[in-house]
């Protein structure tokens, strides 16, 4: 879940450590599901030439045994996880853009979509590029959710996702609604200035 200083203020940075503490079965089906997310959108190249170097002896970098790659499949075949369930972070904490996204969930996206996955690689045409992002199920699955937000030109946004009607498509933010959980906005003044309520 790539973040940038425009998205979570530099002294947050920090805290986010918190958010990826997991299990063992849940960093299996990240990895599965980031390397299936790379392959949709062509994005091995780099990673193809890497693997392929070869080492002193000739043999591949990545060369496994037989036996170890089927250890490794049956690792993950273990545990897929079933319909419905998702990994359940303690605590994830988000910041949010300009245009209302957060994580790398952007207005429009193919991965506001995504009901099954736990990541997937977003394609974002107004950067012309696509990210690899935590899906809203997991995110909706943490028992809590805090939002940073600051600065001023956050706040159109911010009052679009708190008090307005607009679609959560456009304001991604607003899809943040953990089902069984606690959701906490941290903002600042200028985040919040044109905000009416104050509860």
């Amino acid at each position: 879940m790539p973040t940038t200083s425009s998205t979570v203020p530099k002294r947050a940075i920090g805290v986010l450590v918190i958010a990826i503490a997991g299990s063992e079965k849940f960093w299996q089906l990240f990895e599965k599901d980031m390397r299936e997310g790379i392959l949709q959108f062509g994005g091995v190249q780099e990673g193809e030439k890497k693997l392929d170097e070869k080492k002193p002896d000739g043999k591949k970098t990545d060369e496994k045994k037989p036996d170890e790659k089927k250890t490794d499949e049956k690792k993950l075949d273990e545990n897929e996880k079933k319909p419905g369930e998702f990994p359940r972070f303690d605590l994830i904490l988000l910041g949010m853009g300009p245009d209302g996204h957060t994580a790398s969930l952007f207005p429009g996206t193919a991965a506001l979509q995504e009901k099954s996955r736990l990541v997937v690689a977003n394609v974002v045409e107004k950067l012309k590029t696509s990210r690899l992002t935590l899906t809203l199920p997991v995110l909706n699955a943490a028992r809590s959710v805090a939002f940073l937000v600051s600065g001023i030109d956050k706040a159109p946004a911010l009052h679009a996702v708190l008090e307005s009607d607009s679609p959560g498509e456009q304001y991604p933010s607003k899809l943040i609604r953990p089902t069984d959980g606690k959701l906490l906005w941290l903002i600042d003044r200028a985040a919040a200035s044109q905000l009416t309520s104050t509860t």
